[in-house]
């Protein structure tokens, strides 16, 4: 069982990595070094936020949040509701026997969607205009 020189692994020396001479550290590392840790101390509590025309910012942003919520929750909704729609076409698409019959289908899903639209967008348009009356300070109302 004679190896061939090709099968075996090549064995290359290896230098030894160059070793560099560090500097000698400063004074002043010398002497942080040496120092004790300091002991850490609780965080000082956060400053008060000053309210602004009469309204407090923690008001303002809680109004915000339910106002984002609710617009949240009708986009929701509203996608869902198109879903549904678009599948409901589909499947009555699937059925329709004459090209008369699809065209009336297509009529139906285009009005029931710009129905859809016009209708979520009023319901969007009164919850900005609520929010807005929320966040808006008492006195300026």
């Amino acid at each position: 069982m004679n190896e061939s020189p090709s099968k075996r692994p090549s064995q290359i020396p290896t230098a030894e990595p160059r070793r560099v001479a560090q500097p000698a550290p400063s004074p002043a590392v010398e002497k942080a070094a040496a120092l004790p840790a300091p002991m850490s101390e609780p965080a000082p509590p956060p400053p008060e936020i000053p309210a602004v025309s009469g309204i407090s910012p923690l008001a303002f942003f809680d109004a915000f949040a339910h106002g984002a919520e609710a617009v949240a929750d009708e986009m929701a909704g509203l996608t869902r509701s198109g879903f549904s729609t678009v599948m409901e076409t589909a499947e009555a698409m699937l059925g329709a026997k004459t090209l008369d019959e699809a065209v009336a289908i297509h009529a139906g899903f285009v009005r029931k969607s710009l129905d859809t639209m016009l209708s979520g967008s009023l319901r969007l348009t009164d919850i900005a205009t609520r929010l807005a009356a929320d966040a808006m300070p008492s006195g300026a109302r």
